[in-house]
């Protein structure tokens, strides 16, 4: 059926075993059973419906019975191209990177509604039997049956399939489409380097707490190869690289930073390079700390983006800071 597309499909295999598409995909094949993939069960629970009667030479009430299988070759057809119509037809004009080409999907309906037909043909042919209650002819009618709702029911597998493996690549586009906007998002950020490298393909796959914490794990590294300190603590670590002590009348700096932030000429410099070694410590002890002893539940794409552009004005400016000369 697909001997065209097998390289296609191995890629489908592997991506759809990851756990975030199946829900989705058993939505959608518990969807294509209901349309199509009981047909065959149906119909032979129908036919054997008209055996039982048969059975006791009951011909009325067999007769009476095979409108069953009309019944059921009449809601599958309908079904069917309900489905292609809905479902199938939608999906080509909206995805253009289906590796199916549409042509091959309808070639396999309209085997599966020929099918339907041979079995309709069959049926009114036995009911001609049965009306004049000729036995022998009447069971070779049900073999015949038998045979095309169970050998010949392979068409009905290969339609199946081959709307699975569409339903498939769907949910994988999709999602790569909402991977896309997520990728687009985030670059639109222009966030420090350290915090790209470290947490782009996490947010990009919604792990929004990892993300943070090891944006914030990849800041702390940076301050401690920037600063040469070999301090282990991370918070002493973000003390002693920006902590600064100085006397306000008049004002002197008692003890200078490791980094500084600007040139500490005056009161406002001075206080923000205060008010910025908060900021450090505050990262370490509200952010990187919790996230990594904690199990830390973070589902918001906007908020975890907030702080990552708290970590990356942090990166920007060690990357700006100078070292103090002692």
């Amino acid at each position: 059926m697909l001997e065209d597309s097998l390289e296609g499909i191995t890629d489908l295999i592997k991506l759809i075993n990851q756990p975030k598409y199946q829900k989705e995909l058993k939505n959608q094949q518990e969807l294509i059973n209901c349309n199509v993939g009981n047909v065959t069960k149906d119909l032979l629970d129908a036919l054997s419906k008209i055996l039982e009667p048969l059975s006791f030479n009951d011909f009325e009430k067999a007769l009476s019975n095979s409108i069953l299988i009309d019944n059921v070759i009449s809601y599958y057809r309908r079904s069917i191209e309900m489905y292609m119509c809905e479902s199938v037809i939608r999906l080509y004009e909206t995805d253009s990177k289906l590796f199916l080409p549409i042509t091959k999907v309808e070639e396999e309906e309209k085997a599966v509604l020929k099918w339907l037909e041979i079995i309709q043909d069959i049926v009114n042919d036995l009911k001609t039997k049965i009306k004049l209650e000729n036995q022998a002819k009447i069971f070779y009618r049900i073999h015949k049956l038998q045979i095309m709702m169970g050998i010949e029911s392979t068409c009905i597998t290969n339609f199946k399939n081959t709307l699975v493996t569409l339903q498939t690549q769907r949910i994988i586009h999709k999602n790569d489409k909402s991977i896309d906007s997520k990728s687009q998002t985030f670059n639109n950020m222009h966030f420090h380097p350290i915090v790209q490298k470290a947490s782009e393909q996490l947010f990009k796959h919604d792990h929004y707490a990892q993300a943070i914490f090891e944006a914030s794990k990849a800041l702390v590294n940076y301050v401690r190869k920037k600063s040469n300190l070999s301090i282990a603590n991370d918070r002493d670590l973000m003390y002693q690289a920006f902590d600064i002590k100085h006397s306000d009348n008049p004002i002197r700096i008692t003890k200078k930073p490791v980094l500084s932030l600007n040139k500490l000429s005056s009161l406002s410099e001075i206080d923000e390079q205060e008010g910025f070694c908060h900021l450090f410590v505050g990262l370490v002890v509200g952010v990187r700390n919790p996230k990594a002893h904690d199990e830390v539940i973070q589902n918001d794409p906007n908020k975890t983006l907030e702080y990552l552009s708290l970590i990356s004005l942090l990166a920007k400016r060690t990357e700006e800071a100078t070292i103090s000369s002692t």
